[in-house]
């Protein structure tokens, strides 16, 4: 860590002076409100933790950008706080966020704004949410709007006016959502706009609200509803619902809630029977991590990964990919000015089984202790690994063909295993590999150093 700091400190100034300024880590909220009340600016907090070095390494490198520092700098006073201090635990409390790894712009009063969740290395995005959170100064924010409904405020307009706010912070909204619905004569659910206002809110599988529309919302209406709007956006309604529901189940530990999210899912896929039982396995696999269920997450996991994974052939998988640019390429070309023109973004729909073998074997990293799991997941993680190699191709290097990460999975899992040597050697390749790409790199670096000293 000591090098790490040294290395920091004696780069040029123009690159230390474009990062974003951010206050001393333990300056309370109190301190950051009153100066920006004194200096008339909003607050910039963003929030990490230590089980994630290379998302942190990742935001730093997003916050590296000229542009960002001279914004910041005239509107926000910026802080950067990890949630495992003490002062980074009270302001998460005083701004009510969840989550461990998430970037909030408030004002001087604790209203919310903007929020990033997760991190990035696209200083763009920072700029975008800034910007948002600017033409929002000064407006009714939402420590008013909970104000007022702690107060009793119920009326139909206030309830809306608040679910939108909440919704454009992807705040908790069951509560308020169960009141609007309540504020509604029971015929108003065979209204399509108002209906379409509530599945746009994401009603939880087990709300009022939603069994309330099962009571008296006509099926045919739901299905006009998922009919008349774009694809994407009625997936992003399937979704709304989905998501809200297992980030609840979660909350809860309820696993009655994360079956039916989980269903819910599967249902979606009517056309696709296969997908839709992918869906329900990859959403009990996301509850079932991140409730600590270890003993039936690596179960579940085994039995997912060999049923639909461990049977795929590289040129079915090269196949996939071809399929995807053949029906790109068959779209027509659109006429601007008299000229031909034809522009499309095609991601490989191939590199999600790398990535989704290379999950799995990460997680029974983190859960698994018997050495016939490890090992199922080192099998796993060597897949991922060739896979990614032959499939994502880098045309002007083809020495950093490939994913460095999965190689960091199988060396973390040969270490675990006891098997250091060969475990430093992957590593080292990881490392290198990452290095050529210019993406950061302190993470692998340091599982390096802590695997040679056999302290991982």
């Amino acid at each position: 860590m000591k090098s790490l700091v040294f290395l920091f400190l004696t780069l040029s100034s123009q690159h230390v002076f474009s990062q974003i300024k951010f206050n001393d880590s333990s300056t309370s909220w109190q301190e950051l409100s009153g100066q920006a009340q004194k200096e008339d600016k909003l607050i910039f907090v963003h929030f990490e933790s230590n089980s994630c070095q290379q998302c942190n390494e990742v935001a730093s490198q997003g916050f590296d950008n000229s542009q960002l520092t001279e914004k910041f700098a005239k509107n926000f006073i910026s802080i950067r706080l990890n949630v495992e201090t003490e002062n980074g635990k009270a302001i998460k409390d005083t701004l009510q966020v969840q989550g461990s790894l998430i970037s909030v712009f408030a004002d001087a009063y604790g209203n919310i704004l903007e929020r990033q969740n997760g991190s990035t290395n696209n200083a763009t995005v920072y700029s975008d949410k800034a910007d948002v959170a600017i033409s929002r100064k000064g407006k009714k924010g939402i420590t008013a709007y909970s104000k007022e409904y702690q107060a009793g405020s119920r009326s139909t307009g206030f309830l809306k006016e608040y679910l939108d706010m909440l919704k454009q912070l992807d705040m908790d909204n069951g509560e308020v959502l169960d009141e609007y619905t309540a504020q509604l004569p029971p015929d108003s659910l065979k209204h399509f706009g108002i209906v379409k206002f509530i599945y746009q809110q994401g009603p939880t599988l087990d709300s009022k609200t939603y069994q309330a529309i099962r009571e008296f919302t006509p099926r045919k209406l739901i299905d006009s509803l998922h009919r008349s709007v774009p694809f994407q956006e009625a997936v992003n309604l399937n979704n709304g619902i989905i998501g809200h529901s297992m980030r609840k189940a979660i909350m809860k530990k309820d696993l009655v809630l994360a079956e039916g999210a989980a269903w819910f899912a599967r249902a979606t896929y009517d056309r696709d029977p296969k997908q839709g039982q992918i869906a329900y396995e990859k959403n009990m696999l996301f509850y079932l991590h991140a409730t600590r269920d270890s003993t039936e997450y690596l179960r579940r996991a085994a039995r997912f990964i060999e049923r639909y994974y461990l049977n795929i052939s590289l040129d079915s998988l090269k196949g996939l990919d071809q399929a995807e640019k053949d029906k790109m390429l068959a779209v027509k070309p659109k006429m601007k000015d008299g000229v031909t023109v034809m522009s499309f973004k095609f991601t490989n729909p191939s590199q999600f089984y790398p990535m989704e073998l290379n999950n799995r074997a990460w997680h029974f990293y983190q859960l698994a202790s018997r050495k016939e799991d490890l090992e199922k997941a080192l099998e796993w993680s060597k897949l991922a690994m060739e896979w990614s190699e032959a499939l994502l191709l880098n045309e002007n290097n083809t020495s950093i063909n490939g994913n460095p990460s999965y190689v960091d999975t199988y060396a973390h899992l040969l270490y675990k295993l006891g098997r250091k040597n060969e475990a430093i050697e992957w590593q080292t390749k990881a490392l290198e590999r990452q290095k050529r790409t210019g993406q950061p790199h302190g993470a692998m670096e340091t599982a390096l150093i802590k695997m040679k000293a056999g302290t991982l």
